[in-house]
This record gives structure tokens, sequence and C-alpha cells, in this order.
């Protein structure tokens, strides 16, 4: 009839579709049966309270509250002793599959990871989409930890690889966060809130691999929050600082511009002035980044237009992370702090690493209109990533700052000189960083630098309180 509804009797490890002749309200039952499905077990489950699961339209899998429900259900309902595992997947990069092929390709390649997550699972496993490109599969009745971990790796090898999505062959990848039942815990929220923190470990770690539950992970997630928090505060009461490092030409009477590059400081309340290490990685683990990064650059511009006295330099350079150039139109932010603080764009240099450019459309559109408004971009950290190279032939930049770790404990000449002839090709300024003797400067300075930064011209020191720089009084300059 046609207002027959489907349900599917999950049975002692089969799957078995069942058409019955009064509707459901056109939802999907799923229950649980032990032993083999007879008319006895049938007419058991008739006197159920149904269990109604909302399924996603795109994927066909049930949803979140769908899935909390069945595990909420089987923890009441499993023997004493029988370990349920559950592992929690998120899709990596998916976002720049979207932004790059747009949302329709997004949404085949969630087809497609639904698909092959079905196809790695046992009948009597639960597989659902948890939201956006958040999937979680709920394996019951696990022999053991090995059993688990077998089932968690057929998972992850079945999802990874290409997939073809508008077209076009894309690298899917997933992190992937597991936690088992223990006599001691047998309560859904709590085992997926573990298996979500797994899988943040597993995205903190690189990507593209399982993390097992830890009891570190819950201590390590409660202290980001505290940090967060005091991040959020120390912007809120004004506790953030720039000091100023100089970037001066690394040959004497080249005739070229000086900088300044921006360093965020923290005047905490307890531990005194911080560095950037001790927070901006808490930033960009908790999501603030974006927030407390353009704080951080309005900072700089305030103070940088502010500068007292008369030494000054040329131009302003700011650092950007992946995660702030990933978001649409934070340079329309950024340019307006520029047009209000009467900055002209062409005194700014933003900073990036390579990173960013895995964030795909954003961060180029981001960087065309700083570039539309004379903003000048400078690739940090360079060769120290796999694809350099092939960054900036996608996108051409001004400037290349070289990476301390080149001159540091040893030169690499070669290296070093096969970056000043990219640069001199492409006709762009070349930035050396970690200067501290005297040897070093002279160095760069004849393998071609363009410009020398680090402790050698001076130490990082609010606005006017910078040294001298005399590049007189040093005969390698």
């Amino acid at each position: 009839a046609d207002d027959d509804t489907w349900i599917d009797l999950i049975t002692a490890g089969k799957s078995l579709d069942i058409e019955l002749s009064d509707p459901f309200d056109g939802l999907l039952l799923r229950a649980r049966l032990l032993g083999e499905f007879n008319e006895a077990a049938y007419l058991e489950l008739r006197a159920l309270e149904p269990i109604h699961l909302a399924h996603d339209e795109l994927t066909g899998l049930p949803k979140r509250a769908a899935v909390l429900t069945h595990l909420r259900q089987h923890l009441l309902d499993a023997e004493v002793g029988a370990e349920t595992a559950v592992l929690f997947l998120d899709v990596d990069n998916f976002k720049a599959v979207n932004d790059r092929l747009g949302h329709d390709a997004g949404d085949e390649l969630l087809v497609e990871v639904a698909n092959r997550l079905r196809s790695a699972v046992r009948g009597l496993d639960l597989v659902g989409r948890y939201g956006g490109d958040e999937f979680v599969v709920v394996t019951p009745d696990a022999a053991d930890e090995e059993a688990i971990r077998t089932a968690a790796l057929r998972v992850f090898e079945a999802v990874s690889g290409s997939m073809s999505c508008a077209g076009v062959k894309v690298p899917v990848s997933v992190s992937i966060g597991v936690v088992s039942s223990s006599p001691t815990d047998r309560s859904a929220d709590s085992l997926l809130n573990k298996a979500d923190l797994a899988m943040y470990e597993a995205k903190r770690n690189g990507r593209s691999r399982l993390e097992y539950y830890s009891d570190g992970m819950t201590a390590r997630a409660s202290e980001r929050s505290k940090n967060q928090a005091l991040l959020v505060d120390a912007v809120k009461n004004g506790e953030m600082r720039i000091h100023f490092q100089r970037v001066v030409p690394a040959r004497a009477g080249a005739g070229l511009a000086t900088g300044a590059e921006a360093l965020a400081r923290w005047q905490h309340p307890t531990k005194g002035l911080v560095g950037p290490d001790a927070f901006i990685g808490v930033a960009e683990e908790t999501g603030y980044i974006t927030t407390l990064g353009t704080e951080l650059i309005r900072l700089a511009i305030v103070d940088f237009v502010a500068w007292p006295g008369d030494d000054r330099p040329d131009f302003l350079a700011v650092n950007m992370s992946p995660q702030q150039l990933g978001v649409e139109h934070v340079a329309d932010e950024i340019l307006a702090v520029v047009a209000d603080s009467g900055l002209d764009p062409t005194d700014l240099v933003v900073e990036l690493t390579e990173g960013a450019f895995a964030k795909g459309k954003p961060v180029l559109d981001n960087l065309r209109r700083f570039r539309e408004r004379g903003v000048r971009i400078h690739l940090d950290d360079f060769g120290t990533g796999y694809s350099s190279l092939s960054y900036l032939r996608r996108f051409p930049v001004d400037g290349i700052k070289i990476d301390r770790s080149f001159l540091h404990p040893t030169i690499d000449e070669g290296l070093i000189r096969i970056i000043v002839d990219i640069a001199s090709t492409m006709g762009i300024v070349t930035v050396a960083e970690g200067i501290e003797t005297h040897a070093s400067l002279q160095k760069v300075t004849e393998l071609g630098v363009t410009y020398a930064q680090g402790f050698l011209i001076d130490r990082p020191a609010p606005a006017g309180n910078l040294d001298v720089w005399e590049p007189e009084a040093h005969p390698s300059a």
C-alpha cells in the first residue's frame, strides 16, 4: 500500500527490510533484536515505543539526534562487559573543496564518504552524519581493543584516497577519534564528546590519522578552554601589546626603505609580558585567532601611525595566520582599519606562510584585495615547506623571508643563493631573519639578500624605543 512504511530491523548481524501495513509517519524505525527474527520477536517489537530516527536528506544517514538516540538505547541494552566503540570522523580540508569546486562538488564528496563508510562497517554497526563534514560510526559488541583498532583502521582506509567531485579527482583524507565504553563510562554523550576530543587531537597532530582517546585529552581541552577565556578577557581589557623589530637593508647605502615587523605580546596579569608562543597556538587551536589577529593588526597600525619621534620606519609588516586569511572578506576589515588610521596602504606588508594557500579560494581573494589597494605580500618561512615554488607560481608575491633555520646553527650558503636567484628572477625582495652576528650579516649581504632582521640590528621593543641602527658602525653591512 502507498502508506506502507519500511522498517529496518537489525537482527543478529543481518539487516532485514520488512513492509508493515500501517504507517509510522514516514519515519524509519530501527531496533536491535537479539537472536533470529521470528513472529514472536516481531510482535514484541510492535509493542515497544517506536524509535524514530530522522535521516539526513543528502546522505540518507541518521542525523545527530538519531545517533544519540541509538547509542543511548544500545548502551542501556548491552550486556555488562560488552564494549561499544565510537568513531568520530572529520573530512580534512573539506572547505577547500567547497571553495575550489563549489558546494555541489562538496555534496558529492559527502555522499561518497557516506557510501564508503557504509561499505566498511558490519551490518549491526551504525553510521551517522553528525553535522557538516563530520560522521560517526557506532560499533557495538566489540570483542576487545584489537577488534576496535581493526575496525577503526578498516574505516580509515576505506574513506581515504581520491574521489571524483564535479569531474575532478580530489585527494580525500579523514581525521578519526576513537573511544570505547567502559564499566565506568556508559554515557552516550560522554563517549561522543571523548571521540570528538580524540578527533581534534588527530587534527592537531597533522590530520589524516587515527587518535585513540586518553584522559589527558580532556585535561588539555579544559586547559584550552580556560586559556581561550583568558585571551578573550585580555583583548577586552586591553592587555595585548605590540613590539616592533627593524627590517633594514642588508647593504648600507642601497637606498632602500626601512621597515618594522609587528610582534605580539601579552601583558599577562600574573605572568608579566609574555611572547606569542604562549598564546598564538591556543588562539589557533580554539578558533579565536581571527578575532585576535585582527585586533593585533589594528593595534600595530595604530602604534605605527602614532610612532613617537622622527625615526619611524618606512613600512610596517604584520603577520596573518592561515585561519585568519581563510575568512571571507577579512582583507576588507583590515583595509578599513588602514583607511581609518590614515596609513598609506602601500606602506603595509602582509606576511603569510605557505600553509595559508591550502585554505583555498578565500585566501586568494583576500590577497587580491590587498594587492589591489597596494598592500605588499611577503611569503614567510620560505623554503621550509614542500610546495613553496608552486605557491610562488600560483600567486605572485612581493618578497620572500628566508627562514632562520638556514642561518642557524650554520649558514646554508647553497640554499640561500638559490632563494636569492629565484627572487632576483621574479623581481622581488628577500629578507633574512635571525641575523645575530656580524658574520651572518656579512655573509647574507655577499649572497645578495635584500633585507636583514634580527637581534644584531635590534631587539623587539615598543614604538619609539628601538635601538638606533647605524650601518656605518657595522662594516659588514
